[in-house]
């Protein structure tokens, strides 16, 4: 009886689901006792209060970092007008973007109904948590967070969006979905190197794959890979 009920599809949907929430329940939780870094985060505050949004990330640009992206979100902090509150949902807000862009990757992956995809989902989710280098850095510093994982994220939706605008049910909206993975390239390429070396190694094996296995230049592909 107990060996039927392990192999049913229910009990291991809900083994996955426990494993998820014991690994982002607690980053939840930590979330409400988090703080500002008495780093970074107040010196991105303190350029913004003294300087302004727009000549704080000049000069960071110009003379720090060339992570226009980044250093867009690191200048729109609240805590440079006193409020300090944003730091404890911060995590949930990163869990819940995460968990998005992960489903709809794997939605374009594996075609498959959605109770299917979001345990998919919540699997993956708990395998990036358990394996990240530092849970600090993915979840609760407010500059790490714009560096990091939401560079992951962009990642994940530009693969997504890729595989769409090569889908027969979306030739329509073409023209959009070039628009949108511009965008994301230029999102990922001003927030994070790594993840910009990441995207060129991608689009390099997908126009080589078209090349040699469909005998087709790619011209989109060839765009995005030299926007």
């Amino acid at each position: 009886m107990i060996l039927k009920l392990i192999q049913t599809k229910a009990f291991s949907h809900s083994i996955i689901w426990v494993i998820f929430l014991l690994s982002v329940i607690p980053i939840a939780i930590l979330g409400y006792f988090n703080h500002p870094s008495v780093a970074d985060d107040y010196c991105f505050a303190y350029m913004t209060r003294d300087y302004g949004f727009w000549e704080g990330q000049r000069l960071y640009y110009e003379g720090w970092s060339g992570r226009y992206i980044s250093n867009m979100l690191f200048h729109a902090t609240p805590l440079a007008f006193g409020h300090f509150g944003f730091v404890k949902i911060m995590p949930v807000l990163m869990i819940g973007l995460l968990f998005h862009s992960f489903y709809l990757m794997i939605g374009e992956f594996i075609p498959t109904n959605r109770g299917n995809k979001l345990v998919l989902t919540a699997a993956f989710m708990s395998l990036y948590i358990a394996e990240t280098a530092s849970i600090i850095d993915n979840f609760f510093w407010y500059t790490s967070v714009f560096i990091f994982p939401i560079s992951v994220s962009y990642w994940m939706y530009l693969v997504a969006v890729l595989i769409r605008y090569y889908a027969p049910q979306y030739r329509s909206l073409h023209n959009g979905i070039a628009l949108l993975c511009a965008t994301l390239v230029f999102f990922i390429v001003g927030s994070n190197e790594v993840v910009m070396l990441m995207i060129l190694a991608f689009l390099g094996l997908v126009w080589l794959y078209l090349l040699l296995f469909e005998k087709r230049f790619d011209k989109f592909i060839t765009m995005q890979g030299i926007s």
